[in-house]
């Protein structure tokens, strides 16, 4: 019990305040205001002192651009938010490419459609993620607690899909894991095949790193394991369903479309025992942005 209350403390405690949110849009990761609120909502925000705007309905979300050519903006925004004023009467013709004149014209629109009120989406701004990743194990939780095994390490593998929400649950993501460790080189041989449902809250969240906590909650293992009994060796399989709640650590550096990731997951059991050794689960891999 006390290792909850230290790791659900440990999560508050390094957890900062929000004052943007991060979106993906055509490839990109922006960190944004939201301006406005209502069917037609204003995101936007300040990159290298240029100001880019973006309109968000039904859940599309879209550029407002205003491009510069031979001296003259195209105002290309104007043409965007057209069918829109039509529906309230409103005209664009002096609306300036700023903060204020768009959140004013935002607000009209929300103010005159005033819907009913609708039930949120359960993912507004939905953000998968595909993974490959390899590096060492000793199966410190393995399924069968084998004095035999003690202090091997072997090598394993796996792939991953993690889901999260950019703009609601941007520091909360779910995460479906398959993890094969290999056949131990030794007298009496181990190999398990893993899948598994974790959860993950990521303390630290900017637009090139992150670093989180996770937690598996729930695994279905394959194993196969041999062992001595009266001086012959037998060879034994099965498979066993549990909720170990095992806490660890990871981190997802942005590089290029995707992210090198590295873990240490099978850390510590907060409701399962511990095989005997030291937990070793070490990985290092690729996540794609799909």
């Amino acid at each position: 019990m006390r290792r909850i209350v230290f790791l659900i403390g440990m999560i508050f405690a390094v957890s900062p305040s929000l004052s943007q949110n991060l979106y993906r849009i055509d490839g990109e990761s922006l960190e944004l205001y939201v301006e406005t609120s209502g069917p037609l909502i204003l995101l936007w925000n300040s990159f290298e002192g240029d100001f880019r705007y973006f309109m968000e309905y039904e859940g599309a979300i879209t550029e407002l651009k205003n491009t510069r050519e031979n001296r003259q903006y195209n105002r290309e925004y104007i043409q965007t938010l057209k069918p829109f004023a039509r529906e309230i009467s409103y005209d664009l013709e002096k609306l300036r490419f700023t903060v204020a004149d768009l959140k004013k014209f935002f607000n009209a629109y929300n103010k005159e459609k005033n819907p009913k009120s609708q039930p949120a989406a359960l993912l507004s701004n939905p953000d998968l993620r595909a993974g490959v990743f390899g590096g060492i194990t000793n199966s410190p939780f393995r399924s069968k607690n084998l004095d035999n095994q003690r202090g091997r390490i072997q090598a394993a593998a796996g792939f991953e899909l993690e889901l999260t929400d950019l703009r609601k649950l941007r520091r909360h993501a779910m995460s479906l894991q398959f993890k094969h460790s290999f056949k131990s080189k030794n007298e009496l041989p181990y190999t398990a095949s893993q899948i598994s449902l974790n959860y993950r809250f990521k303390f630290i969240k900017t637009p090139k790193l992150d670093l989180y906590i996770n937690v598996k909650f729930a695994a279905l293992t394959f194993f196969e394991h041999s062992y001595y009994s009266e001086s012959a060796i037998y060879s034994e399989s099965g498979s066993v369903f549990n909720a170990p709640l095992i806490a660890g650590f990871g981190a997802d550096y942005k590089i290029g479309n995707g992210y090198l990731i590295a873990g240490y997951h099978d850390l510590l059991g907060l409701n399962i025992k511990n095989s005997g050794d030291f937990p070793v689960d070490l990985f290092l891999g690729y996540k794609f942005i799909l």
